[in-house]
Formats: C-alpha cells, structure tokens, sequence
C-alpha cells in the first residue's frame, strides 16, 4: 500500500487550516471493488480506517487532558464504493467516540468488500454529500481515498468532478493506492500529481 503526497492547496497547508479553525471532518473513502478481493488480502482498507479513528481518538483525548494546549475537535465519516457507494460509518465526534478496537471491528465486513465496479463518480458524490452533512460547520475538510483500481469513467470526467468538488468544498486530499502500479498514475493524475 502507498500514501501519495497531500494535495496541496497554494492559499493554506492543511495544519495551518487546523490551527487556525481548531477543528477538521476526516472522510475516509474506502474501494469496495471486486478487484479489492485480490488487492487488499489482508484487510488494510478496515484496518488502516481503524488506526486512522483510533489514532485521531487518542490524539483528541491527549489535547483535551492537556490544559496547556487548545482544544481540537476532530470528526470522522467512512463509505465505501463500487458500482454505488454508501455509507459505513456517520460523522462521529471523537471527543465523545464510542471506538474501540472491538467495537470498531463491527464496520471491518463492510470497509472489506470486495464485489463490483469501480465509480470514482458515486465515491466523489458520496464525500461531497458528507462534507455538506458534516456537524462541525466550521472544520477543515480532509478526504482520504483508497482505491485499487482504474475508474469505470474517463479520467476527463473525473478531473472535472474533483475540480467541481474542490471548488465548492475545498477539502484536502489523501491519497491511498492499494494495488499495482500500472494503476498507480490514475491516482496519482486524480489527485493532481501528474497534468
């Protein structure tokens, strides 16, 4: 598995955006694609959503024991996506999370499926659908999409959907490529990396 490079944005790096708002809604975008199956043996696209949650829980807990420091107030959202996409986890305030390694381990069935195409189209109109829902009205928007595959529509198409989706949300963009790397650039040209 490979982490692309932050899309930067010129006007505000995402931890100045965070500093600034003290706030961030994290959507995880999961590929929930036939391919998967082959791709993604072991589970990292649960597992790596876990540690993301867990991780981002544990840090909000440390801020907000801390009197020393600010508060932070983090969110996180899940989907999946295939030929549709749909929701796996609604935005949670991890300030007041019930997350555990245990309890969290419920959604792993549904962020590791593996049946389907692969629109790109359903998963960009699901992140935008939970960034318009988001309860923290005033937060930095950070998508993070892990995908195996090549998209069922034309790159063209999709760029554009980005760019419309960026226009109107702004959110910051993660990259996370789980499969090989004759596919890599697609995600790669998708998250701005390549013209």
């Amino acid at each position: 598995m490979l982490l692309l490079p932050l899309f930067q944005r010129p006007a505000i790096s995402p931890l100045s955006c965070i500093k600034q708002k003290n706030a961030a809604s994290i959507h995880v975008t999961v590929d929930n694609s036939g391919s998967t199956g082959g791709s993604d043996k072991k589970g990292y696209r649960a597992i790596s959503t876990r540690a993301i949650t867990l991780g981002l829980q544990k840090i909000v807990s440390d801020i907000q024991s801390n009197a020393e420091t600010s508060n932070l107030d983090i969110e996180v959202s899940a989907s999946g996506f295939a030929n549709n996409a749909t929701n796996i986890i609604g935005w949670t305030n991890l300030a007041s999370s019930p997350f555990t390694k245990q309890s969290f381990s419920t959604y792993n069935s549904n962020l590791n499926r593996a049946n389907g195409g692969t629109s790109y189209t359903s998963a960009i109109n699901m992140a935008s659908q939970q960034f318009l829902s988001k309860s923290f009205s005033q937060s930095c928007d950070i998508w993070i999409f892990m995908t195996d595959g090549e998209p069922s529509e034309r790159l063209q198409e999709i760029d554009n959907q980005i760019t419309q989706l960026e226009n109107n949300l702004d959110p910051f963009l993660i990259g996370v490529f789980l499969g090989e790397s004759n596919n890599f650039q697609i995600l790669q040209y998708i998250l701005g990396e390549l013209d």
